[in-house]
């Protein structure tokens, strides 16, 4: 399979995913690579390894559907059929979201927000387990489906591989790639199976139209810093920019007892998330949050009241 171009910083992200590291992070700038380089590893491992199968999946389904099944995935196939354009070697199944391969392998694509299907995968075991855009995935995810990197292929190695546009240091996949520690646990993590490789739009010069890094350039300091730079960039203003687990956080047991209980919603169209705050003398407690997607504002509430009526 050929590529558009391949840059020295994505040869070079290429024979990092191919290393003996079982957990990899691509990391950095808008339009670096990431997605299409993943991709086209997968795409080449189900064609050499025989009845492989891989997870590729994003936090919303309807997301991964319009830029992985829409874009990335049509785009490496039209690589490899210009390419190879005597081989079939692959055909895609449009409702489930499912390429199979000649050889039984497959790419299965799923939402971490779609719980029915979302179960039925994870009934499965994976080679590679493919998460882009992890930044939007919360950590008991992760944790979740790296039970599942569990299928035997012989001579190959399991892999997750993950990419991100990078978000606040306080982030999980700050801890465990950049730190090399187990974000809930602090234990450290073993620095040759987590692994970690910057990727800006700069690495990306001879794929991006002309004046794209200047787009980027333009945006104010916060975003360029992310999207251009690639950094880890804290966000400003935000309540848990300053939160710090091992001096904000306490035991259940260690509550005292609440003098009221307010609850704040935050409902940004399909997304709806709330936080039950309890209060004691001067002080406030975050007791628990609930987040859904799809849900109707009504449904949302009553479920709330449900959950925290007692």
């Amino acid at each position: 399979m050929t590529r558009i171009h391949n840059t020295p910083a994505q040869s070079k992200a290429l024979q990092l995913i191919k290393s003996g590291a079982k957990y990899i992070l691509l990391y950095g700038g808008s339009r670096s690579g990431k997605t299409r380089l993943s991709m086209e590893y997968i795409f080449r491992m189900c064609l050499k390894h025989a009845g492989m199968r891989v997870l590729v999946a994003r936090q919303v389904y309807s997301h991964a559907i319009a830029t992985l099944w829409n874009q990335t995935y049509k785009d490496v196939a039209s690589s490899y059929l210009k390419a190879y354009p005597d081989q079939e070697g692959f055909h895609f199944k449009q409702g489930e979201h499912i390429v199979r391969f000649f050889n039984g392998s497959e790419i299965i694509l799923a939402g971490l927000d779609d719980k029915e299907r979302l179960e039925k995968i994870l009934g499965g075991e994976y080679a590679i387990i493919y998460l882009n855009e992890c930044s939007m995935i919360k950590y008991d995810a992760i944790l979740m489906t790296k039970t599942r990197l569990a299928q035997k292929i012989d001579g190959f190695k399991n892999k997750m591989l993950l990419d991100e546009n990078p978000p606040s240091p306080k982030h999980w996949s700050y801890k465990m790639f950049i730190q090399n520690k187990e974000p809930k646990t602090e234990e450290a993590l073993d620095p040759k199976e987590y692994v970690h490789m910057l990727m800006n739009p700069k690495d990306n010069l001879s794929n991006l139209p002309d004046d794209y890094i200047e787009t980027l350039a333009s945006l104010p300091d916060r975003e360029k810093r992310r999207f251009l730079y690639g950094e880890f960039v804290k966000i400003e203003g935000a309540i848990y920019d300053k939160f710090d687990i091992d001096t904000m956080s306490i035991e259940e047991t260690a509550l005292p007892p609440m003098e009221y209980y307010s609850v704040g919603i935050d409902n940004t169209g399909n997304n709806m998330a709330g936080v039950l705050i309890g209060w004691a003398g001067n002080n406030c407690y975050l007791l628990e949050d609930y987040a859904a997607f799809r849900m109707s504002m009504s449904e949302f509430n009553n479920t709330l009241v449900t959950m925290w009526s007692d």
